[in-house]
């Protein structure tokens, strides 16, 4: 997947730590920009950690995968599929922005912190949510 393109898929592979930042987490090597869809796959030994502010374009986690929040909020302009652990730090939230219409998939998890500050568009949820 070398070279990919705005819209492309870039899948966390966690071949060196944990930091969202850094681009051998990545494939193909690279750091995902607002534009990409990101995978984080579950089966993994290393899941990622946000320690600032990250803006994605859509993003699944898997059953079995983790996220975590920690200095940083994950801020998703379109869809949002997690059947997986996002776990939060004090400050920390799941954003939802943008003028378009999202989709979101909580997998009936509990979240601690979720905001939207939309300017159009509606979000969908597709399996409800739970207050943490």
């Amino acid at each position: 997947m070398e070279g990919a393109k705005p819209g492309d898929l870039i899948v966390w592979t966690g071949a060196t730590s944990t930091s969202w930042t850094d681009a051998s987490n990545w494939d193909p090597m690279m750091l995902p920009n607002d534009e990409n869809r990101i995978l984080i796959p579950a089966g993994l030994e290393r899941y990622p950690l946000i320690a600032a502010d990250t803006l994605v374009n859509s993003l699944t986690n898997e059953l079995g995968a983790a996220i975590t929040l920690s200095g940083g909020n994950l801020i998703v302009t379109n869809d949002f599929l997690s059947l997986g652990t996002m776990n939060f730090g004090v400050n920390d939230a799941l954003k939802f922005v943008g003028a378009g219409n999202q989709k979101v998939g909580l997998g009936n998890l509990a979240y601690s912190r979720i905001t939207a500050d939309k300017s159009g568009g509606s979000i969908e949820f597709l399996h409800g949510f739970k207050a943490q």
